[in-house]
């Protein structure tokens, strides 16, 4: 995953912090030193994957919510909506706190 120019942060909501999905996620990247915050009353299922491509919709990102439920993703392609993506995620970190015992 060491990636240079590749920068993976993930956002919980305090309330998955108690499913042991969520713990067993905040292991996972520890050990990948993929940075983790915390935030309140968060639902934003989303991926920045550049400044062109943003991925989205109902969809968790687990097996279940992919396979047994009725939910979707959608993969934006606009630069201008990346950004406005791109904005409101750095929004969310900054009012988040660090959690996983995030570095």
């Amino acid at each position: 995953i060491h990636d240079d120019e590749l920068e993976i942060r993930v956002v919980f909501d305090d309330n998955a912090m108690h499913r042991e999905a969520t713990r067993e996620f905040c292991e996972v990247f520890a050990e990948a030193e993929i940075r983790v915050y915390i935030t309140q009353n968060l639902h934003l299922n989303l991926a920045i994957l550049d400044s062109e491509r943003v991925i989205t919709g109902s969809a968790h990102w687990t097996a279940q919510s992919l396979v047994s439920q009725a939910n979707d993703f959608v993969v934006l392609r606009s630069g201008e909506i990346a950004e406005i993506y791109a904005q409101a995620f750095e929004r969310i970190v900054s009012e988040s706190q660090p959690g996983c015992d995030s570095a």
